[in-house]
């Protein structure tokens, strides 16, 4: 008996079971499987192998990059003087499948990325962790960030000091303030604060996985399970709830309309009684929420366009094909909507017909918000750089970066293919 059997035999016997309640009892069961990730295979490779495509295009699928518990050695047979490189762990990440394209060229615009900015100042947060992402928002001259690692910091923007850290629930959404509150989404549900960190409520529900949104008497938010609720922003207490194919991904509200992205549909949801007003179908998994200007909601899905639809109807107005899905809202500012994607690519479209205006392209996705101040806007890409370009003709500005950078040197991303099925 090997060292991996008990493992072997109990993976075996939960898939039995999982299929047998799907066949027999009718239940809505799917078997997501970790590939290649379990120790012993992961303490010497670094690759991952994908061998179903179907898998992907339904459930999509988490790999780890790089080995999760030390950096390996690995030599560069490419060259004479066989070099060696040291390998980090890179982390995980979201794989979907895509759709097939025909007569589709990634557009690309490189850059030098050599002119750098300065630190102003920064602030020792105490945590030993290293946080794969952090939200934060401004109030009153101080900074509320939150961090996957689930704490909530107070940060003075004068003095530039850690006021308090409090530790709340794990991967928490971005802070969201009125008056009396902080309202924050996390992996237990939702969470109302006094601006002092103190808990005040808690709603238990799914993993709330996007930010939620304040109207008026009322806080909506999504989870992960597929609800939509509403809730008293003192008490606490459901107004109204709503249940959608997958997660649920709000927008901002307008006209007592609130616009949903959920499984592979974007909804128009009233805010009064949680009817859903219309909705429209794509072509893949849709993974962020939408934004919205005027009279147009625009969103993107995995079936890798860009949508702009009308707020009354949901009828489309235009859609723009890019490489790769996105993972981020749109951020629209004046005639222009912004996108960032995993095909690395920042894209600015005319918001009126889709049009492409110009696009920027980093060295790997980019999974970050995009944020507009100035003439510039700003974004962080996976590359390790944080970015600044100006918003009129995608002009490179400056770039930061904390510490390390992919460039031409992917030797943690190196993959072995496999024809997928179908």
């Amino acid at each position: 008996i090997g060292p991996r059997a008990v493992y072997d035999e109990a993976k075996r016997f939960a898939e039995s079971i999982t299929m047998a309640y799907r066949h027999n009892h009718h239940i809505d069961t799917e078997i997501v499987k970790e590939i290649m990730s379990t120790s012993p295979i992961v303490d010497y490779i670094t690759d991952i192998k994908i061998t179903d495509s179907n898998l992907l295009k339904y459930n999509g699928i988490l790999a780890f990059f790089g080995n999760p518990s030390k950096i390996l050695n690995v030599t560069d047979f490419n060259t004479n003087q066989k070099e060696i490189y040291s390998v980090y762990p890179t982390g995980w990440v979201e794989l979907f499948g895509i759709p097939e394209k025909e007569n589709f060229e990634l557009l690309k615009n490189k850059n030098s990325y050599d002119k750098k900015t300065d630190i102003i100042w920064s602030v020792d947060t105490n945590d030993k962790i290293n946080y794969f992402s952090t939200k934060g928002i401004t109030y009153n001259g101080d900074l509320y960030l939150t961090t996957n690692t689930g704490n909530l910091l107070l940060i003075n923007l004068t003095n530039h000091e850690l006021i308090w850290s409090k530790s709340i629930k794990q991967d928490p959404t971005k802070p969201i303030i009125d008056e009396n509150n902080i309202f924050i989404g996390h992996s237990a549900g939702l969470s109302s604060y006094t601006h002092y960190g103190d808990e005040k409520w808690i709603f238990k529900s799914g993993h709330v996985i996007s930010d939620p949104i304040l109207s008026n008497d009322q806080v909506i938010f999504g989870d992960d399970t597929g609800n939509l609720y509403s809730l008293d922003k003192k008490s606490g207490e459901v107004k109204w709830e709503q249940n959608f194919s997958g997660a649920v991904y709000p927008s901002n509200i307008i006209r007592n309309r609130i616009f949903i992205c959920s499984g592979e549909n974007c909804y128009c949801v009233s805010t009064q009684n949680g009817s859903i007003v219309w909705e429209t179908s794509t072509g893949g998994i849709i993974t962020s929420g939408p934004s919205v200007d005027d009279d147009t909601i625009y969103f993107c899905s995995w079936d890798n366009f860009v949508y702009a639809l009308d707020y009354k109807t949901g009828f489309l107005k235009w859609k723009f094909q890019m490489g790769w899905g996105s993972d981020n809202a749109p951020l629209i500012n004046k005639q222009f909507v912004y996108i960032g994607s995993s095909d690395n690519n920042i894209y600015a479209l005319n918001k009126t017909n889709g049009k492409l205006e110009w696009l920027f392209t980093s060295n790997a996705a980019i999974h970050s918000d995009i944020v507009a101040f100035g003439e510039n806007i700003f974004f962080g890409s996976d590359d390790g750089r944080v970015y600044a370009l100006n918003k009129s003709n995608g002009q490179f500005v400056w770039s930061f970066s904390p510490r390390f950078t992919i460039d031409d040197d992917l030797y943690n991303y190196i993959t072995t293919p496999i024809i997928s099925d179908p």
